[in-house]
C-alpha cells in the first residue's frame, strides 16, 4: 500500500483505519468485489471505485474556513461600490476628453488613473483578493495625509461641514479595516 510523502501521524492513522474499513468490507462480499489489475470491479463487469479513500489534502483538514456572510457581504458590497465609482471616473474622464477637444478646457487625465485604481480594486475584491484590500487603505491613507497637511496649515471649516470630512475619513479608513478582519479568509 502506497502512502503520501508528507503525512503526518494523526493522517497516517485516519488512512491506516480507512484502509481497514475498506478491507474488511471487500473481504465481507468477496462475491461481489474482486481485484482486477489494482482496482476493484462489481460483479456485474463496471469497474469504478466503491468507496473513495480521502484525499489529505490541507482543505480536507478545517483549514478551508467558510467566510461569515457579513464579512463577505461587506467585501462584496465594497467591491460594487468601488466598481460603480470605477464607471463614474470613466465617464468624467470621457466627458473631459470631449471638452478639451471641443472648448479647449483643462487636463483632468488623472481620472482615467482614478478609474483604472477603481476597476482593478473593484475586481480584487469581488474575487476576494488580499491584495485589493492593501489597495483599498490607498484613499484612506492619502486623505489623512492630505488632512493632516491641511490641520498643520491651520486650514479648517466651520465646525457642521468639518464633521462632513471627519466622517469622510472614518469611513475610508474604517471600511478596510472591517475587511481586515477577514484577512486569513481572502486569497492572493
Amino acid at each position: 500500500m502506497k502512502y503520501p510523502v508528507n503525512m503526518s501521524v494523526k493522517k497516517f492513522q485516519i488512512f491506516e483505519a480507512e484502509s481497514e474499513i475498506h478491507r474488511k468490507i471487500a473481504e465481507q462480499y468477496p462475491a461481489r468485489f474482486q481485484r482486477v489489475s489494482g482496482h476493484r470491479a462489481c460483479e456485474n463487469g463496471r469497474s469504478g471505485v466503491w468507496l473513495q479513500r480521502p484525499v489529505f489534502a490541507g482543505i480536507h483538514e478545517a483549514e478551508l474556513r467558510s467566510m461569515s456572510a457579513k464579512t463577505n457581504f461587506l467585501i462584496r458590497i465594497s467591491g460594487r461600490f468601488t466598481l460603480f465609482m470605477a464607471a463614474v471616473f470613466l465617464l468624467l474622464f470621457l466627458a473631459n476628453l470631449r471638452s478639451r477637444r471641443y472648448y479647449h478646457g483643462p487636463d483632468y487625465s488623472f481620472l482615467f488613473w482614478m478609474f483604472f485604481y477603481c476597476l482593478l480594486t473593484g475586481i480584487g475584491l469581488l474575487k476576494l483578493r488580499k491584495w485589493a484590500v492593501l489597495f483599498l487603505f490607498l484613499p484612506g491613507i492619502l486623505s489623512i495625509a492630505i488632512f493632516v497637511y491641511g490641520w498643520t496649515k491651520d486650514a479648517s471649516a466651520p465646525m457642521p461641514w468639518a464633521l462632513l470630512n471627519y466622517g469622510f475619513l472614518a469611513t475610508l479608513v474604517a471600511v478596510p479595516i472591517l475587511i481586515l478582519r477577514s484577512w486569513h479568509e481572502l486569497r492572493w
